[in-house]
């Protein structure tokens, strides 16, 4: 039976401390190159989390989880 190996990667988009002043997201995951070692893109989740203890934010997306998998070696799995 085929096993699978998860990867997930998170990029964020940081609060500067002022009301509606987002700075810019974080790098995104380099894709090219999760390709390459044979991660493949199963889902891209926007997700709103607290970060100051509050739920003043609550709602606006900050966070990005990508989710990958890729076939796990024969090796890997004995």
């Amino acid at each position: 039976m085929q096993q699978w190996e998860y990867l997930v990667k998170v990029i964020q988009r940081p609060y500067n401390g002022l009301l509606a002043r987002w700075t810019t997201w974080s790098k995104e995951p380099d894709l090219v190159r999760l390709g390459e070692e044979g991660w493949d893109l199963v889902a891209a989740v926007p997700t709103s989390e607290v970060t100051d203890g509050t739920a003043a934010f609550g709602g606006i997306t900050n966070r990005i989880r990508y989710i990958f998998k890729r076939a796990r070696s024969q090796s890997v799995a004995e």
